[in-house]
């Protein structure tokens, strides 16, 4: 079975993390790190513990940015996903959230993921040109096209975001069913929920058709990911040691 670049790529980010550990005083800051975390805990003793940046060599922040970055676009990515699980499940029975507005809320949301994938599609890239020393990715073109297939979902996300609250003839259908129902009315309610599932089936559709576009293109950037990049930094940190 061919291996694929997005799993080449995780091997690649997993030994490079592996690697940091021989880098002075990052064990210890990451030490320092899960204590300040831990801190937040009512009986834990130093609440007032802190933790400053942790600053690299100029040459292996550049390198770090990388995989940092990348996490960040596959996790935007995953989220995206994720949204489908939020479409199929309605955890707000007996609690004052409609179906109308749960829908409404996930809708809004899920157009929100496709603004953050783009945003950590252009800053990973942007980390990725710093480290390429040969070729280069145009960044703006790429999210330009990137952009442009995504179109429909980030003008609802802008409208979401400046104008006002998503809504569709599916959605205030079901709005006005709800806003008639009566305890007694039971014909009504079955009505109700088997709209609520036609639409969330729809909604969870559109997400798994979204995601075969975003996963070929996860799978390209760790492709040009590893014909570029040179994520090698035992060199670096010995000549560290020996200064």
């Amino acid at each position: 079975m061919i291996q694929s670049a997005k799993s080449k790529m995780e091997t690649v980010v997993s030994e490079f993390l592996g690697d940091l550990s021989c880098y002075p005083g990052w064990n210890d800051w990451q030490r320092s790190k899960a204590r300040y975390v831990l801190a937040t805990h009512p009986d834990f003793p130093d609440h007032d513990f802190d933790i400053s940046p942790f600053n690299f060599s100029e040459p292996i922040k550049q390198k770090h940015e990388v995989p940092l970055q990348y996490l960040e676009l596959v996790r935007a990515a995953d989220a995206l996903a994720e949204t489908e699980y939020y479409f199929r499940r309605y955890p707000f029975r007996d609690l004052p959230v409609s179906r109308c507005n749960h829908i409404v809320n996930i809708c809004e949301m899920y157009f929100s993921r496709f603004y953050q994938l783009c945003e950590r599609l252009k800053k990973y890239l942007n980390a990725l040109n710093t480290l390429a020393t040969k070729t280069h990715v145009d960044v703006g073109n790429t999210i330009k096209q990137i952009k442009k297939t995504f179109d429909h979902e980030l003008r609802h996300r802008n409208t979401i975001t400046h104008h006002e609250t998503f809504s569709s003839r599916e959605t205030d259908l079901l709005w006005l069913y709800e806003s008639q129902l009566q305890d007694s009315d039971q014909d009504l309610k079955m009505e109700v929920r088997y709209l609520y599932r036609q639409i969330t089936r729809d909604w969870a559709r559109r997400v798994r058709q979204k995601m075969e576009v975003v996963d070929p293109l996860i799978e390209s950037v760790a492709k040009a990911t590893l014909e570029i990049g040179d994520f090698d930094i035992k060199g670096d940190i010995e000549k560290l040691k020996e200064k």
